[in-house]
């Protein structure tokens, strides 16, 4: 899968595993995901969250791309958000899970995506009016899987 990142300041870390079976339930994993939830309410308070380093450096860069990370969100913000209300983490998957846990551990927004439906990921600022398909769009931002034989729609996507 080739990666385009057409963003100023933007670096992608990917994580390629191989063999990975999608199940719904997983017992390891659903306890693992309760004590960091249960780690991050005892660290966190939703007004303390702000002050966080990761979220105000994805906030500053959300700002630096033009989009009010009031009015979009950062995902990575919003899974904190939830889990320091004590809402806990929506169980999807484990891929799904997983991606979630690296999220609100480190703060930053994940992507995880099926390579065999994927050839390339663009990551770029667009107008608001460009009419582009894409998984990810918040504001200016767009993140564009371009599939095999898929319709972008169609493309296993977590985030």
């Amino acid at each position: 899968m080739e990666i385009k990142i057409e963003l100023p300041g933007v670096k992608l870390g990917v994580v390629e595993a191989d063999d990975v079976r999608v199940a719904l339930r997983n017992p390891g994993l659903a306890k693992l995901m309760d004590d960091v939830c249960s780690r991050k309410r005892q660290e966190f308070t939703v007004e303390s969250l702000a002050e966080a380093e990761p979220v105000r450096a994805v906030r500053a860069m959300f700002r630096e791309w033009g989009m009010d990370p009031s009015k979009y969100r950062p995902s990575s913000e919003a899974l904190l958000r939830r889990v320091v209300q004590g809402k806990g983490l929506y169980r999807v998957s484990n891929v799904v899970d997983i991606g979630n846990l690296g999220s609100i551990e480190t703060g930053w927004p994940y992507g995880c995506y099926d390579s065999s439906c994927v050839t390339e990921l663009l990551a770029k600022l667009t107008r608001a009016s460009a009419n582009k398909p894409g998984i990810l769009k918040a504001g200016p931002f767009l993140l564009i899987p371009r599939a095999h034989s898929a319709a972008p729609s169609a493309i296993p996507h977590a985030a």
